[in-house]
């Protein structure tokens, strides 16, 4: 299984000393090498991988750490990385087929018809060029920025992911989400899809993502868990609970839950929850000109989010018996954020 690598090198960024130097290299088992720092960029299983020295004994210890989902809030970073890493691996295979995931990526459903109809937006309103989504797993953001943008590059941390993504002939990069190997103002667009969550740090992951779009660039992230609406009363998180331990029972889902799988969706399952207003404040402060907070319940278009349904009723309900006054924020159970830079 051969990485299908199109980009040529010298358009990335070196991780370590954040250069724009990196020259292809003709050493065996190696990528890359920056003409500055000097540092070199190696591949796994075929992949290119372009991240710092320290950041690849992360990678390499992944599947050997034994993970415990205890005391979340406390975990360091490079641990949910590793859980992220360890989970992703073992259940790539079901990944795209699994009960647990179909409804993201269903033909025709309702959130590929909202992601297609956002990305057409985005290669209007800042160019077709280059498209980059963070975290990108088996591609499905690519392979529908494809139709849009002419070069799609996505980066990630779990070859078993990544090698579904190149066996769809999508070109993918090893890298660290935090630490993006693409240069400043070097992308038409950026996207995270159900990414965020994922990790400790995502605020550094926006900077990041922001950091590497060009003037006019539109952001894109969706299908977070909005930590608003479990974390603001009682009544409403032991609901929420009890529909997903009832759905996983009546679905059979193929992927078992874990430890490895708690402590990877970080933010699904932490004290604090992820808080979209605190990725987009990072945008603001970069003085984006356009920043929206979409609270939603999975609609086909973004202009259809918002809205009364019997789930957002009921929803209503269980804020008010926990003394929570009900407004969108905390009522819709998915976030997504847009931009342009």
């Amino acid at each position: 299984m051969n990485s299908q690598q199109h980009t040529d090198v010298t358009f990335f960024r070196c991780p370590s000393c954040g250069t724009e130097n990196l020259i292809a290299s003709s050493e065996y088992g190696v990528y890359a090498q920056c003409t500055k720092c000097l540092e070199q960029f190696g591949l796994i299983e075929t992949f290119p991988f372009l991240v710092r020295r320290d950041f690849l004994s992360v990678i390499g210890e992944a599947n050997d750490v034994c993970i415990q989902a205890e005391d979340l809030d406390a975990m360091a970073a490079d641990v949910v990385k590793q859980a992220n890493i360890k989970f992703h691996n073992a259940i790539a295979e079901e990944y795209e087929h699994d009960v647990s995931t179909f409804d993201i990526f269903r033909p025709g459903g309702a959130c590929q018809q909202r992601l297609k109809e956002t990305l057409k937006e985005a290669s209007k309103t800042s160019g077709g060029d280059v498209m980059l989504d963070v975290c990108c797993g088996t591609g499905n953001v690519l392979l529908a920025g494809k139709d849009e943008f002419v070069n799609c590059i996505g980066i990630d941390i779990s070859v078993n992911m990544m090698k579904i993504a190149a066996y769809r002939d999508l070109e993918v990069i090893g890298a660290d989400a935090t630490n993006i190997p693409f240069p400043d103002g070097s992308v038409n667009c950026v996207t995270a899809f159900s990414a965020l969550h994922h990790l400790v740090d995502y605020p550094v992951v926006v900077a990041e993502m922001a950091r590497s779009l060009k003037p006019g660039g539109t952001f894109y992230t969706d299908w977070d868990p909005n930590g608003h609406v479990t974390h603001t009363g009682w009544a409403v998180s032991l609901m929420v609970n009890s529909v997903h331990f009832v759905r996983r029972l009546i679905s059979r889902s193929q992927i078992p839950e874990s430890a490895e799988q708690r402590v990877a969706e970080y933010h699904h399952n932490s004290e604090s929850g992820f808080d979209a207003e605190k990725a987009a404040d990072v945008l603001r402060a970069e003085k984006f000109s356009k920043v929206e907070v979409i609270y939603h319940l999975n609609p086909p278009s973004f202009r259809k989010a918002g809205g009364w349904s019997s789930v957002i009723a009921i929803m209503a309900a269980f804020k008010i018996i926990s003394f929570v006054p009900p407004i969108p924020k905390n009522l819709y159970p998915w976030v997504a954020i847009r931009a342009i830079k």
